[in-house]
């Protein structure tokens, strides 16, 4: 049997309604049925369009999660910052970061909105990658050169002052070898998304 649409390919299924030989460009299954497109598109409407399933590549996988888990992670620093800053009028010291002379409270209160924001967009990036989306690429990558780009300065211009301010320079290393490896996870998975 040949594809009513294309006599020149061998038919690999029927459809389930009008019974025509169709080739693997031309069935669309739904709900475990093959149809051939006019048909589902009667039968189903839009819902045709839709019913082949996205196959997410594990390196977009991989992404959507560090995207989840680093956007979660800003979310919560955000919120601990901004809470921080709201219960001293200056510091000294803030929690897991160090010694920090000088700073305001509106000053961590702006770092703290600012880390809050990224998180957001984190995880956002996380689920246009998660469905697919070649926004979430777009978008995923944008965040990392951004990250990449705050988080050098702060390497060079706090790095001789690591003895003091470590778990800050480790941080800032980390931000910036995590967020080239999302680049090259989104690149490598680039042509999947739609």
């Amino acid at each position: 049997m040949k594809c009513f649409t294309h006599p020149d390919r061998d038919a690999v299924a029927v459809c389930s309604v009008c019974g025509q030989g169709l080739c693997e460009g031309c069935s669309v299954r739904i709900a475990g049925k093959l149809y051939c497109k006019s048909d589902a598109d009667k039968i189903f409407g839009r819902e045709a369009e839709r019913a082949e399933k996205y196959v997410r590549p594990a390196s977009i996988t991989v992404a959507a999660i560090l995207f989840f888990i680093f956007g979660a992670l800003g979310i919560i620093s955000g919120l601990v910052f901004s809470a921080f800053a709201g219960s001293a009028a200056s510091f000294t010291s803030v929690p897991f970061i160090g010694p920090l002379t000088g700073v305001t409270a509106a000053g961590i209160l702006l770092i703290g909105l600012v880390i809050l924001v990224f998180g957001i967009l984190y995880l956002v990036a996380g689920n246009w990658l998660w469905d697919g989306l070649r926004r979430g690429g777009i978008l995923g990558i944008a965040l990392s050169i951004i990250s990449i780009l705050v988080s050098l300065p702060l390497l060079f211009v706090l790095g001789p002052l690591a003895l003091f301010l470590g778990p800050l320079v480790a941080l800032a290393g980390l931000s910036i070898v995590i967020d080239i490896l999302l680049i090259v996870l989104i690149t490598v998975g680039w042509s999947s998304l739609r």
